[in-house]
């Protein structure tokens, strides 16, 4: 029996938090901005392994109130928190941290599928009502053909999660056979699919890159992390810098799978917060089938905790 998340998390966040969630979609809320890919970590911490040491410019603790004083500046509300590191204790401690949040909609942890405790750790980790679901980073490159990884995938869509997706070296094609295979399993591919902006003045590379990814409904594409993936210095700040790599993924994946994701606070090693914003605002104006309110809130929503049933 496939578990109703969305159903689960409201309850969850009434008991725990005292706040009917999510109150996106209520009347009073409307307005609300969400950045959907913001990471937080402390250094401090032994053996943490984020940031590495040549960042130095955020090689120090990044934590609730952090992101509040730099997102509160540019109208986003509320974040969704993508893991910093590959071990599980990390889950444990940034779910922990967010759990009193309300600003902080849930977390996106870390678990491979190879590993043979994955299913374990998933149910374990689903408990939690903050626990989004999980990102496979590119480097652990599943093999997505084998029945065990097959079992865990299935694993994550009857619990009603999300698989993330750093694109990278991903093979893309076999993504295709995931997300077909599972119909109900949300899945999220992050940072424009990594594709940087010198690439992107090929229209036939990015359609190439994604391969028809866009025709699945439960694939869903995250704007994120556009001054690194603008490969220049000083970054391009602006929606016409950006124009070649946004135009075609909107054409992939059409106006209600793009979503916003900062990328904080890694974009803050290349640039500031607030223009991040406008090149959205931006991108809105020009498409009159886009808004804020999807690119902001309703896109998120529905990526991260499914229709409402």
């Amino acid at each position: 029996m496939r578990v109703h998340r969305f159903q689960f998390i409201h309850l969850g966040c009434f008991l725990t938090l005292m706040i009917p969630f999510p109150v996106l979609s209520s009347q009073d809320e409307q307005g609300v901005w969400i950045d959907s890919h913001i990471h937080l970590f402390d250094p401090g911490i032994e053996d943490f392994p984020f940031p590495p040491k040549q960042w130095e410019a955020i090689h120090s603790p990044h934590l609730p109130e952090t992101f509040r004083n730099i997102s509160s500046k540019s109208g986003i509300d509320k974040g969704i928190v993508i893991e910093a590191s590959p071990r599980g204790i990390d889950n444990d401690w940034t779910l922990k941290l967010i759990e009193n949040e309300p600003d902080l909609l849930g977390f996106v942890g870390h678990l491979d599928l190879k590993d043979d405790d994955f299913i374990s750790e998933l149910r374990r980790l689903a408990k939690h009502p903050k626990f989004l679901g999980f990102r496979q980073r590119s480097s652990e490159n599943p093999p997505f053909d084998r029945p065990d990884v097959l079992e865990k995938l299935g694993a994550v869509e009857e619990l009603n999660l999300v698989f993330e997706v750093n694109l990278g070296k991903y093979p893309v094609a076999e993504l295709s056979k995931i997300a077909e295979r599972f119909p109900e399993l949300r899945i999220v591919i992050d940072h424009l699919g990594h594709v940087n902006l010198p690439a992107a003045q090929d229209a036939e590379f990015i359609r190439e890159r994604f391969k028809g990814l866009g025709r699945f409904p439960n694939v869903y594409c995250k704007l994120s992390a556009f001054y690194t993936l603008s490969r220049q210095k000083p970054v391009p700040t602006t929606y016409a810098d950006y124009k070649a790599i946004l135009e075609p993924i909107l054409e992939e994946f059409g106006p209600d799978r793009i979503l916003f994701g900062s990328n904080w606070p890694v974009s803050s090693l290349h640039g500031a917060y607030e223009p991040l914003i406008k090149i959205m605002k931006d991108f809105c104006e020009k498409h009159p089938e886009l808004s804020t309110d999807l690119i902001f809130r309703e896109n998120t929503v529905r990526a991260y905790f499914g229709e409402k049933e």
